[in-house]
């Protein structure tokens, strides 16, 4: 038997194997309930690049590095949420530092990998009804 981890098994799915959560579908999930359940201003941050056909490669749309998956403002305070799948918790530097960078300048920025991981993080910072 294959050691390839695909998913969990769906009794419905005919081969028995689902997809993995991608990050999208867990940025939409926090989104969805950030929108339905936190009085503030929240939006997706595309930052995965232009394609540049020339020289085959995506250029980056900023400068900044490390900028989260999700961007919002509640009450005057910035907040960043860097989205990780439960599958890849990997936190490259980069995006350590934008955090640590934010929450310097008295704004929240952390990860989640999930709708839990962000009510309950809000809820410590004591932010909308976590």
């Amino acid at each position: 038997m294959s050691r390839l981890n695909l998913g969990k098994v769906n009794p419905f799915c005919q081969t028995g194997i689902t997809r993995r959560r991608l990050e999208r579908d867990v940025e939409r999930e926090i989104l969805d309930y950030l929108e339905a359940n936190v009085v503030g201003l929240f939006w997706k941050n595309y930052s995965s690049g232009v394609y540049d056909p020339q020289k085959k490669i995506f250029r980056p749309m900023t400068s900044v590095k490390g900028v989260p998956d999700i961007l919002g403002i509640v009450a005057g305070m910035f907040i960043g949420i860097e989205v990780k799948t439960p599958h890849n918790k990997v936190r490259p530097p980069h995006q350590v530092e934008f955090r640590d960078k934010v929450v310097e300048q008295g704004g929240i920025c952390f990860f989640a990998d999930s709708v839990d991981a962000v009510k309950e993080e809000l809820k410590l910072l004591g932010v909308g009804d976590g």
